[in-house]
């Protein structure tokens, strides 16, 4: 710890230097991106965080209304309790002594209830609790359960951001778009329906189907969460007002409102830096995009990429959006403090099929997790998924200037989940009222995102996107399309890029001394 201190104000001292030209430039200020400025500021080196909208974080940094937050791109995080490996992350990049974790109810951190058989599942935290609750539940299922945890804990095991003993050649692993789907592992091992279904449950954190979601990908997603599940308070505003600190303290020079529009390449293919849309310049000699890929071809030379490249690009399949409804409920309700709700349709690990009408797609409910002054209310927040093409008609208008028709769809969609959720859970009924609601115009909006995904390029079995390197000497790629989606992910997808700049080695090492 006392070396991440260390390194950090020597940085600070560095960026006393006021030349104009930086050593990178980052592009976009997600978790990905602002951990990325600061791992490279902390070893020296100047940098530049680029932002387009007005601010850093805006897809994490959450709202109010009516007195109360509600968190939008953040909700809780596996493995960022005491001494895990997100809260090392934490502690590297600045952030951990001033974040506080809420754990999640250990005995129940997520309830799967299915709307037709009223049956439900409650998620305990850590593995062998969770072991034990799933033998308990389904007695005959043993065969199937202990291979299944075993497997998670074995592909966690072997990833080495999220073990940093893990031998590094198994960072292949992150390229890996083989093997078996979480289905068919599943079908191996049963045939019980409800049991997959449970064990399904949470590829709706990451918007890939049981059928697409290769296993070690899939436990790269649950596997922290099997370990912990707590929530920050404040949210994902106070992760952001913590990583303003760290990017002044490491001297990382940020940059909102403006956005890149050009990446500049000399005619020797020379990384020279990037063009705002003000037209300024800023000079560098390297660059970590973390907008999307699609985005990434419209702002370098036509002709950087090879035409396989561009077309792989071109063809990256998307996780779904979704219908977000946010509203107030009493400060004394039981059901949702430190649990997530999710209501399954009959529809057989079929999550994202969304043919079907909003009363047949799965829903998720959680806490906001603040309440108003006064404690006379409490947040929370129901997901839904859906596509942009559900709100076609409106997909010209942009936010703040959308027409009178497209509010009415609004107030329709967010009655149709409180009924829902009411007709659902009896726990719920008559005690929670809508505030606002967002689509996927939304989320295409707030995160610049063309399709309005939430979790933005899909990790699919036989689906290549792209590594973090590039042909292009000086380009690097970090976000959630090229490790994972969520806090970790992100934050992991930065630590990935600048591995390839600073060495992996190097920063698995610095790490350790951070545990």
């Amino acid at each position: 710890m006392q070396l991440c201190r260390v390194r950090r104000d020597k940085c600070k001292y560095r960026h006393q230097d006021l030349s104009m030209k930086y050593d990178y430039v980052v592009i976009g200020s997600g978790i990905s991106g602002i951990a990325s400025a600061i791992i490279l500021a902390l070893h020296g080196l100047r940098v530049a965080l680029i932002e387009k909208s007005d601010r850093i974080g805006p897809l994490i940094r959450g709202f109010n209304r009516k007195g109360l937050f509600f968190d939008t791109g953040f909700h809780h995080s596996g493995s960022i309790g005491r001494g895990e490996i997100g809260e090392i992350f934490f502690r590297y990049l600045g952030l951990s002594d001033s974040l506080k974790q809420v754990p999640c109810n250990p005995e129940c951190f997520d309830i799967v209830r299915f709307t037709d058989t009223r049956f439900e599942f409650r998620f305990p935290t850590g593995y062998e609790r969770i072991s034990e609750r799933l033998h308990a539940t389904f007695p005959r299922d043993g065969k199937a359960i202990d291979p299944y945890l075993e497997a998670i804990k074995e592909q966690c095991a072997s990833l080495p951001y999220l073990n940093l003993d893990a031998h590094f050649g198994t960072l292949e692993a992150i390229k890996n778009v083989h093997g078996l789907s979480l289905a068919e592992f599943l079908g191996r091992h049963t045939d019980n329906a409800i049991l997959k279904e449970v064990l399904y449950i949470h590829c709706l954190l990451n918007g890939v189907s049981p059928d697409e979601q290769s296993l070690i990908n899939y436990a790269n997603i649950v596997g922290p969460y099997y370990e912990s599940v707590n929530r920050i308070h404040g949210g994902g505003g106070a992760i952001i007002r913590e990583f303003e600190k760290a990017l002044a303290e490491a001297g990382v020079d940020v940059f909102c409102g403006d956005a890149v529009t050009e990446i500049i390449v000399s005619p020797a293919g020379i990384l020279q830096g990037v063009r705002l849309q003000d037209s300024t310049v800023k000079e560098a000699d390297g660059c970590i995009s973390t907008i999307h890929p699609l985005q990434l071809l419209e702002i370098v030379p036509e002709s950087l990429f090879r035409p396989a490249y561009v077309m792989r690009l071109r063809s990256l399949k998307e996780t779904v959006s979704a219908f977000i409804l946010y509203g107030e409920t009493d400060p004394d309700l039981e059901f949702l403090s430190g649990s997530t709700v999710y209501l399954l349709p009959p529809r057989d690990g079929d999550y994202f099929n969304l043919d079907a009408p909003l009363e047949k797609r799965p829903f998720n409910i959680s806490s906001s997790g603040s309440q108003t002054r006064d404690g006379s209310k409490r947040g929370f927040f129901a997901i839904c998924p859906a596509t942009l093409e559900e709100t076609r008609e409106w997909q010209d208008s942009f936010l703040g200037c959308r027409p009178e028709g497209y509010r009415i769809f609004k107030r329709d969609i967010s009655e149709r989940m409180v009924r829902h959720i009411e007709s659902n859970c009896e726990e719920l009924r008559g005690r929670i009222r809508p505030v606002d609601c967002s689509t996927p115009l939304t989320l295409r909006d707030y995160s610049n995102s063309p399709f309005g995904s939430m979790y933005g390029v899909k990790h699919k079995i036989e689906q290549y996107n792209p590594l973090p390197a590039t042909r292009l000497a000086g380009l690097f790629l970090a976000g959630q399309a090229i490790v994972a989606p969520g806090l970790l992910g992100a934050i992991i997808s930065g630590f990935v890029a600048c591995g390839n700049i600073i060495g992996h080695e190097k920063l698995r090492e610095e790490l350790k001394k951070c545990s």
